[in-house]
């Protein structure tokens, strides 16, 4: 009896522990929830506080670029920037694509207020450009953004991107750093950051920021099928930014060294894999050469032989000990400035003079002449040209630098062709006198549209 007494006793607690145990469950997870959410209202409260303080810091560029017939027409483009100060001047970092061959170039900020800015340096292969504003600005107007440390950041690392997304100035985007070190640049250690935070057409030379509200890259492309964001964005790191803007405020240029080469490091020799053309060592060196030792230095590894070149002067001799079909031979290289632009651009002043010259066929005239003539007769020239007040309307051009002038093809074709720094003219004007004229031409530059960027990767 005393037994069963113990057993009801037992099974009553045991609910009441049951009934009890219900609400209290109820109440911990309840506490639970309310602490998620309070975490999640502060990191929410983190994130509008740091866009707050960073965004004036970000601005929209707007490029003009006079294109057609007498400049008749602009072709505006649309990109981002970033302001940061160097002893109290105020500069606007950007890609160099959003800023290539424009006649004039606007960046907004915030608040709507445009200011006039010029280029100061800029570099394709890193394509990367720095630009001045000319007025004096109100500081909480355009605001310098503090530049952190690309190399410290971590996968997985929360930042935001801010730009001129397809127009709409100032979208901010969240994300997260999803890798380091992806594709290779100009040779150095550290590479693109790749993000998920989306970036769009217009986001070029944007920030992306971390949460410390440091810019530590900036936004330059993305890959994509449509074109659009898939959350594959690449940052030029800021550490190679940093690294680059002396010599882009003292040059308006990145002065690289080279000797030409592409090696590989196998088995812990190093072989040239290739050498290029128009690079120093083109007579010295050939593929297949190993590379026992620079300058007696004992070769151990790529990044430290790419490492001393690259602190080398132009003009300097660099001297390598190399194994040819097993002889051991020396080689003396003088290390010259790298014109990467040589790659990138082409010359453009051909087909800006087409543009600049309209012509008709010869046998539309109505001169009369003792002898058969071939040539194209002038019926326009924009007063913008260098051609504009040398030669002159109804003047007729029988050559061009010694080639016959047949008709207007032959004439483009002519000066598509020229790779000389001017032009001589054989015209015959209207009283039929034969002169002729030497007009100097402006070197101009235009993106090499068939320049692909493995042309010149992993050069030294």
């Amino acid at each position: 009896m005393e037994n069963k007494k113990n057993y009801i006793l037992l099974a009553c607690s045991l609910l009441g522990y049951g009934l009890l145990s219900k609400p209290e469950e109820k109440n911990k997870r309840q506490l639970e929830e309310k602490h998620k959410r309070e975490l999640e209202n502060n990191e929410e409260e983190k994130l509008v506080k740091l866009i707050e303080e960073v965004e004036n810091c970000a601005v929209s560029i707007i490029t003009n670029t006079k294109t057609g017939w007498f400049d008749l027409f602009e072709k505006t483009t649309l990109g981002s920037g970033f302001i940061i100060e160097i002893d109290e001047q105020k500069y606007v970092i950007t890609n160099d694509h959003v800023i290539q061959n424009t006649n004039e170039i606007k960046i907004i900020n915030n608040d709507k207020k445009i200011f006039d800015v010029i280029i100061v340096g800029q570099d394709a292969l890193l394509d990367l450009a720095i630009l001045q504003i000319q007025q004096d600005v109100d500081p909480i107007n355009l605001k310098p953004i503090s530049l952190g440390d690309s190399q410290q950041s971590k996968v997985g690392q929360t930042v935001i991107a801010i730009g001129n997304s397809y127009g709409f100035s100032g979208t901010v985007t969240s994300g997260i750093i999803s890798a380091k070190n992806r594709l290779t640049i100009d040779g150095n250690e550290e590479s693109y950051l790749q993000t998920d935070a989306s970036i769009n057409v217009g986001n070029s030379g944007g920030p992306l920021i971390n949460m410390k509200g440091e810019v530590i890259g900036m936004n330059t492309m993305i890959l994509s099928p449509n074109g659009g964001s898939i959350g594959l964005g690449f940052s030029l790191p800021i550490n190679i930014i940093e690294q680059n803007l002396e010599q882009l405020l003292d040059f308006g240029k990145i002065k690289r060294v080279w000797i030409g080469i592409r090696f590989k490091f196998i088995n812990n020799n190093l072989f040239v894999t290739s050498v290029d053309k128009k690079g120093p060592a083109h007579q010295f060196l050939k593929k297949g050469d190993i590379i026992m030792e620079y300058d007696s230095i004992e070769v151990t590894d790529e990044i430290t032989f790419v490492k001393y070149i690259r602190s080398k002067s132009v003009g300097e001799n660099l001297t390598l000990l190399i194994k040819r079909k097993k002889k051991e031979l020396e080689r003396i290289i003088n290390i010259q400035e790298w014109i990467v632009s040589d790659y990138i651009y082409q010359r453009s002043v051909n087909n800006i003079l087409i543009d600049d010259l309209k012509v008709s066929p010869l046998e539309k005239n109505k001169r009369n002449f003792s002898q058969n003539i071939e040539g194209v007769k002038i019926s326009k020239i924009n007063k913008k040209s260098p051609l504009f007040n040398k030669l002159y309307i109804n003047d007729i051009i029988t050559k061009i630098n010694n080639y016959q002038i047949k008709n207007t093809d032959n004439l483009n074709k002519i000066l598509k062709s020229n790779r000389k720094s001017y032009l001589n003219f054989e015209v015959i004007k209207p009283n039929n006198q034969i002169v002729s004229i030497k007009i100097e031409l402006e070197t101009q530059y235009k993106p090499n549209q068939s320049f692909d960027l493995n042309q010149i990767k992993g050069l030294c």
